[in-house]
C-alpha cells in the first residue's frame, strides 16, 4: 500500500523526496518563505496555509505564556512572614518587611 501523499511527485516536480518536503515546512513554518519551492495542488495549499496559521498563531501563544511564567517567578517571593499584623490582621507579608503592605503599622520582630 502506497503512502498517503499530501502532493505528488507527478503534481509538484520541486518535491522529490522527504528532505525536499523537510525543507519546505521548516521554510514555511519559519515565515521566510524563498518561493524556490511552492505548492501546486489544493490540498498541498490548505496545508501550507495552516502551517502558516500554526507559526502565526501558536508560536507568539507560547512565547507570551512562556514569558509570564517567567515573570511570576521573579516576582514573587519564595517565602512569607506569616506572622499577622496587630492593626488589621493581615498574614503575608514579604520575609524581610518591617512594615504592614495595608495599613504601614509596623510588624513585630
Amino acid at each position: 500500500m502506497a503512502e498517503p501523499q499530501v502532493e505528488y511527485r507527478n503534481d509538484n516536480t520541486e518535491v522529490n523526496n522527504f528532505f525536499d518536503a523537510l525543507y519546505f515546512s521548516t521554510i514555511t513554518l519559519t515565515t521566510v518563505g524563498f518561493g524556490d519551492i511552492t505548492p501546486k495542488t489544493t490540498i498541498a495549499r490548505l496545508v501550507t496555509s495552516c502551517s502558516v496559521l500554526l507559526g502565526v498563531l501558536l508560536i507568539p501563544a507560547q512565547l507570551t505564556s512562556l514569558a509570564a511564567s517567567l515573570m511570576q517567578v521573579v516576582d514573587e517571593p519564595t517565602e512569607y512572614n506569616l506572622q499577622p499584623c496587630k492593626k488589621c490582621n493581615l498574614s503575608r507579608h514579604d520575609i524581610d518587611a518591617r512594615f504592614c503592605k495595608v495599613c504601614g503599622s509596623m510588624l513585630d520582630a
